[in-house]
């Protein structure tokens, strides 16, 4: 497969995760804990986790903990949808070019 394809499958991969992230719209909240500094929490899967109390690790299929982080969901897909299309689109200018 050359590069010019492979490039082609990352674009079409990378405007499917916006796409996707767009329909859906994960749901997120802002928290202000510290001044300057806000965190952003959402309700995520999780269907493998470690207990904490037995240390033993757990399969529970609707196991959805509340998840703080820097980025919400919504964020952290589209940036990653926007690298698979720049590497797609690098990907089909290096083949172009040679």
């Amino acid at each position: 497969m050359n590069l010019g394809v492979l490039g082609l499958i990352l674009d079409i991969i990378g405007v499917f995760i916006i796409t996707i992230t767009e329909i859906v719209n994960p749901h997120y909240g802002k928290t202000y804990g510290q001044p300057l500094r806000k965190t952003y929490w959402w309700n995520g899967w999780r269907p493998f986790y470690k207990n904490t109390q037995t240390l033993k690790w757990v399969t529970k299929w609707n196991h959805k903990p509340v998840v703080e982080g820097m980025l919400p969901p919504k964020y952290k897909l589209e940036i990653i949808g926007l690298l698979f299309i720049l590497i797609g689109f690098v990907l089909q200018l290096i083949f172009y070019l040679s």
